[in-house]
């Protein structure tokens, strides 16, 4: 009978739920843009870390609302004279999601959440605007969520951030976005709809001219089209 070995495993430190890369610097041009966006206007920043953009946006908006899931962070927050609310991002959009009135009206709102979280807020069922930090590569994916945004939302990029503006510095770039919502359409049905037409579309669709094309080169009228036939 063969001796199991038994192995001594170290325990691992625990890491942080999320990317944990604070701005610590920010261009002079987009300061510019968020103080003339958000003048008077009752924001939601969500993510704020420490509060590098929070003390921008407060000094030109009518409101602000900050959510934070890091205790710490919070309760520096406050001792600021922030209106916190130290919960999951996810949870109070889930609440406001509950109320049908919320899903008529736009949300201003402000965000550099890492992309593993912007997930969760872009399908969302609300509507909202505002400028974002976010990885280069959101727009240079093929697949089908890039898809799902390029469908649903007006993205503009403004310009690149350079990595010495977070700390600690982070392995991948991103960039300043202009986003905003123009069309609530399910994410799990678009998912449902072209999930497996990363190749050609020839079984998605009857039309003879998308039937060799795929997702990514179909114009936001053609996907229109698409979705319309298929639901």
């Amino acid at each position: 009978m063969k001796k199991l070995k038994i192995k001594n495993y170290k325990k691992n430190k625990r890491k942080p739920k999320f990317d944990q890369n604070l701005t610590v610097n920010c261009n002079p041009f987009f300061k510019e843009l968020l103080m003339e966006f958000y003048k008077d206007k009752e924001v939601v920043e969500i993510g704020p870390g420490k509060g590098f953009y929070s003390s921008i946006l407060r000094t030109v908006s009518s409101k602000l609302e900050l959510i934070q899931i890091d205790s710490k962070f919070s309760k520096e927050l406050i001792k600021d004279n922030y209106s916190v609310l130290n919960i999951d991002f996810k949870k109070w959009i889930l609440e406001e999601e509950s109320f049908k009135e919320n899903l008529k009206k736009t949300y201003t709102l402000f965000s550099s959440l890492p992309y593993s979280q912007l997930k969760f807020l872009f399908s969302c069922n609300l509507f909202f605007e505002g400028y974002f930090i976010a990885p280069n590569y959101i727009l240079q994916k093929k697949g089908c969520f890039s898809n799902y945004l390029r469908y649903c939302y007006e993205i503009k990029v403004i310009s690149k951030i350079p990595n010495q503006y977070f700390s600690p510095e982070p392995s991948l770039s991103s960039s300043y976005l202009y986003i905003k919502k123009r069309i609530n359409f399910s994410y799990s049905l678009f998912k449902k709809t072209f999930n497996k037409s990363l190749g050609v579309l020839g079984k998605i669709t009857s039309n003879e001219k998308l039937k060799r094309k795929r997702l990514h080169q179909l114009t936001v009228e053609e996907i229109s089209e698409i979705l319309k036939d298929k639901n």
